[in-house]
This record gives C-alpha cells, structure tokens and sequence, in this order.
C-alpha cells in the first residue's frame, strides 16, 4: 500500500487481517463493524459445486481509518489513511456468508460510490475466466511453435477469441448482473445475430437442428449452448452452463462448417 500510494496509484484490495489502528482501542473490522449502515443492495450467487444459487442481500458501511503499520526489521513504517467499504450478507449465519472488508484509494462519499467498489471487486473473477478461456478453451497454452514472435502474433490472436467466448457465454450466465446498467447489453433473450455472423448461426442451426432456417434468429442461449454440443456437452450437471472446453471445441468445429459453406457457396454462384 506504501508503494502504490507514493506512486499515486489507484487500487482496491481485500482486507484479510484485522489491522491495528492509530486511533481508538478497536481494531480495523470491529470499528467498521460500528458504523452505520450506508445502504442495501441484492445480487444473486450463483450455484457452484455443493452450493445453491441464491439471492443475498447485503448491507453497505464505509469509514476512513489510519492503520498502524506493522513492524519490520529497521523500524515501523509510517501508518498509511485507506478509504474502507464492507459489503456484508444479512439474514444468512451460514458458512459462505459474503462478507467483503475492501481497502481503497477511490472515493467513498456516497452509496453508488460505495457499491462502485464493491462492484470491482464483485467483477475479481473475470480476470480468471478470461484465462480460462485463453488457455483451456482458446488453447493458448497448447502452441508448439518454435519462434517467440510467432508464439506473440498467435497469442494475441487467441486472446481476441477468448475475449468473443466469454461475450457470448457471459451474455447467458450473467443476465440479472447486466440488468442495472444504462446502456444496451447483450442478456439471455438477445437474438444470435447481434453476437455472431448470419452464416455462423446459420450454419449452427443446420448441423444441429436439421431443419430450414426460422424467420427469425434464435436466442444467444441457443447459440451457447447449441455451440458448446457441437464440442460434446451434454449439461451432465445440469446448470445449462457449459465449460470453457467444450465451448472451444464447439466454436472451433463451426469455424471449420462457416468456411466450407462459404467456399460451396462460392461455387455455386461461379465465383471460383
């Protein structure tokens, strides 16, 4: 935190200790624990493993705090002043109750400023999925190719096709989280193509459908999902959420029926 203060650098970071303060004989969470509540806000936890989706609500506190730095060898650094917000569950005394202590540089004035860094936070594991979708979908850590630039040029073109996959899966999984914004975003009820090619979801519905085209597209949850069992899923589980792997093997079949129906059409109409 001393680092990235000094160099003016913006953050938020997840408290895990309960630090000591400059003032006052409470400690970082118990303090926080006494303030008031700023506001109330309701998200839905999605179910994962043994857990089952729920809604939760949580309420919002946020205070200002010195905290003592810790000391290390040649001396106790300077006490550091953090903005701090906690976003914690109520009416939940379970185990895998939220309850979120975040340390900031951003400001903290209001609710919405609050539940703006909360919602960093709540967005942490996108980062994850992106690499998910990099290496375990995308492959990128499959390629064997012998030069360094090559390897660079293939990387960066696969960092763009993980980054379509997770829009199109993110447009199913995440409809309720895309709700609360303003501008106009993909949700489970947009139409396929406002997310793929016309001869993509095209080709897609006559492999898989076997049938003449609809006169109107069908919905990106079809085409998620119509993708991810072209590559082998059968939603074993069923969440109707497939994997980053199959989702690939999916994508990389239809690629393969996209540029055999151009190049048939191509002949067809004498263009070859």
């Amino acid at each position: 935190m001393h680092y990235k203060l000094d160099n003016r650098q913006r953050f938020v970071v997840r408290a895990t200790q309960n630090r000591i303060l400059v003032d006052g004989e409470l400690l970082l969470f118990d303090s926080l624990a006494q303030a008031e509540v700023l506001g109330k806000y309701t998200i839905v936890v999605p179910q994962k493993g043994g857990r089952k989706k729920r809604k939760a609500t949580l309420q919002v506190k946020r205070k200002k705090m010195t905290i003592q730095a810790p000391q290390r060898p040649g001396g106790r650094p300077e006490p550091v002043t953090m903005n701090i917000v906690s976003a914690e569950e109520i009416g939940n005394d379970s185990e895998d109750r939220l309850h979120w202590v975040l340390l900031t540089t951003e400001d903290i004035e209001t609710f919405e400023d609050c539940r703006s860094i909360i919602r960093f936070y709540e967005l942490r594991w996108r980062i994850e999925e992106f690499h998910k979708a990099w290496k375990s979908g995308a492959g990128v850590e499959r390629l064997r190719l012998q030069s360094p630039d090559n390897i660079e040029r293939l990387a960066v073109i696969l960092m763009f096709v993980a980054v379509r996959l997770m829009q199109i899966r993110e447009a199913l999984m995440l409809p309720n989280d895309r709700q609360h914004k303003d501008r106009k975003l993909w949700s489970e009820k947009t139409l396929a193509n406002e997310v793929v090619s016309d001869d993509e979801w095209q080709v897609l519905w006559l492999t898989y459908e076997k049938k003449a085209l609809p006169d109107k597209p069908p919905t990106v949850t079809w085409l998620l999902q119509t993708i991810a069992r072209l590559g082998g899923w059968g939603d074993s589980k069923h969440t109707g959420q497939p994997g980053w792997l199959v989702v690939w093997e999916g994508w990389a079949k239809l690629q393969d029926r996209v540029k055999t129906w151009q190049i048939a059409r191509q002949f067809s109409a004498g263009e070859m």
